[in-house]
């Protein structure tokens, strides 16, 4: 009965959490292909090939595509996210609730961080993905920047709201 226990134990390591902690960890990137279809199985169905909008690639190359490093920080960046804040509402009380997110948008990501491979991709077939992504600089300000230029121009301090 020890033995049965201990090989499950040692199954349970393998196929469950050691691709989970691997998926959610800065080492995500060397998930192999055999721990993400174990997570496919296990029902983890995010990062696929329909996430690129591209079917003829493999789920786990896609998901590789997905991996974003930026020297300070392992994410996933995820070509269906924006910069809004979607807010959804609660069914008992009809407040708003913040939708938490699993994967940054493209206009967090730096182009300059991405891998070649990465880079490469995007610029043949996600070109739209590519030019939603910052080249310098940090992307929130970037896109701020872009959509109210006259937020950052102004000199003036902004003024505090009185009690």
């Amino acid at each position: 009965m020890q033995q049965i226990k201990k090989e499950a134990d040692s199954l349970d390591e393998i196929m469950c959490k050691d691709p989970i902690r691997r998926a959610f960890s800065v080492d995500r990137l060397n998930l192999t292909e055999r721990q993400y279809y174990l997570l496919r199985a296990a029902g983890f169905h995010v990062f696929t090939a329909e996430t690129l909008g591209l079917l003829w690639i493999s789920d786990y190359d896609a998901y590789r595509l997905c991996v974003y490093e930026n020297g300070t920080s392992v994410s996933f960046m995820d070509p269906r996210e924006t910069l809004d804040v979607v807010t959804i509402a609660d069914g008992e009380t009809g407040r708003g609730i913040a939708q938490m997110r699993l994967a940054r948008s493209p206009e967090e990501c730096q182009i300059r961080h991405l891998r070649p491979e990465q880079r490469d991709f995007f610029a043949k077939y996600r070109p739209d993905v590519l030019a939603r992504m910052q080249p310098y600089g940090h992307p929130v300000v970037s896109d701020l920047a872009r959509r109210c230029p006259d937020v950052l121009k102004s000199k003036k301090k902004p003024v505090k709201d009185q009690p």
